[in-house]
């Protein structure tokens, strides 16, 4: 419609007859099915409550719909090399400890080497020690438990109620004195995965230290920005 009805126009450039052919806008369609998965990822990876699980799990997403392009031939080799170049152990103990994914990680165990049992008990022992300290007390059996059950100790119902998995862990480290599987999920599930905040903090910050108020001290920018 637009070269229709802009054709004869002086100005009308002869590009502007792409926007006339099917084949333009198939190829848009195609790049749009590019692109979408990636767009939708990067929104989601924007909230502050993401864990390295929640990344994982999008990362899972953007395979898929890689795998499901018609170019997959091309676009496979890409996400194949960028998960190579990651940390797999620390992201698939990550997705592990989750337990809003732990349903999840089960159709996933012993799919791959690196989803085994074995290879899980590994995995925590070997972030446990530098993380935490050598005393890995019974976080082998607790790692064993929390693939079978999904709960690090019997009896214990309704955690998934809680806000989030860190008040999950946070609950079961104060209810099980010394759980040595709670204290490793805290802090493997409480590494930052974005820099959202600290954009966020920079952006409130410019609206405070402006140039009419250039002469405020640090310490009083940072109350400053408490106090909004």
């Amino acid at each position: 419609m637009f070269v229709l009805c802009w054709n004869s126009h002086v100005d009308f450039l002869g590009d502007l007859y792409a926007f006339g052919s099917n084949t333009f806008w198939k190829e848009c369609e195609d790049v749009e099915a590019l692109i979408k998965p990636l767009m939708v990822v990067s929104f989601r990876l924007q909230h502050d409550q993401n864990t390295m699980a929640n990344v994982m799990m999008n990362y899972g997403a953007i395979f898929l719909a890689f795998y499901n392009h018609p170019e997959n031939a091309l676009l496979m080799p890409c996400i194949e090399n960028r998960w190579h170049d990651c940390e797999q152990p620390l992201f698939i103990l990550a997705f592990f400890l989750h337990p809003r994914l732990h349903s999840m990680f089960k159709k996933i165990v012993n799919k791959t080497p690196l989803t085994s049992l074995g290879q899980l008990r590994k995995f925590a022992i070997f972030y446990y020690t530098p993380f935490i300290d050598e005393d890995i007390g019974q976080l082998r059996d607790k790692v064993l438990q929390w693939w079978e059950t999904g709960s690090p100790a019997y009896g214990v119902a309704d955690l998934e109620e809680l806000a989030g998995p860190l008040h999950l862990w946070d609950f079961i480290k104060f209810v099980f004195k010394g759980s040595h599987l709670a204290r490793l999920a805290l802090v493997i599930l409480s590494i930052i995965t974005n820099t959202t905040t600290c954009e966020h903090l920079f952006s409130e910050l410019v609206q405070i230290h402006t140039a009419r108020r250039n002469r405020l001290k640090p310490d009083k920018v940072k109350k400053l920005s408490i106090v909004r």
